[in-house]
C-alpha cells in the first residue's frame, strides 16, 4: 500500500507543480491531467493490483511528452522526467500484501 500512496503523492505533486511556475498551455494541461490520473490509478492500485500498470504507461507518456514537446522552463523538463521515472519504477513493483482473486485483477488483503 505504501507504494501506491507514494505514486499518489507523486501524481499530486505533478499536478500542483503545474501551478508553481509558468507552463505552456499544452504542458500545463498535460501535467494536471496526467498528475490527477496517476493519483487516481494509484488509489485504484491498492485494491486492483493491475491498475498500477496504467501508472507505468502514464509515466512513459509523461517522460516522452515532456522530452519531445515544447516547454517554457527547464524546471518543467527536470520535474516531469524525475516524477515520470519514479512513478514508472514504483508502478512496476507489485503489491506484496495482496493476492489476486480470479482473472479480474481484484485483490484482497492476505491474513
Amino acid at each position: 500500500m505504501a507504494l501506491r500512496v507514494a505514486n499518489g503523492i507523486l501524481g499530486s505533486w505533478l499536478a500542483w507543480t503545474a501551478m508553481l511556475w509558468p507552463h505552456l498551455g499544452g504542458e500545463f494541461v498535460n501535467a494536471v491531467v496526467v498528475g490527477l490520473a496517476i493519483t487516481t490509478f494509484a488509489g485504484l492500485g491498492i485494491v486492483y493490483g493491475r491498475a498500477r500498470l496504467v501508472n507505468a504507461a502514464l509515466a512513459v507518456w509523461l517522460v516522452l511528452s515532456t522530452a519531445l514537446g515544447p516547454r517554457l522552463e527547464l524546471a518543467t523538463l527536470w520535474n516531469n522526467c524525475v516524477v515520470g521515472v519514479l512513478v514508472f519504477v514504483v508502478a512496476l513493483i507489485p503489491n506484496r500484501w495482496v493476492e489476486p482473486v480470479g482473472d479480474t485483477g481484484f485483490a484482497l488483503p492476505i491474513g
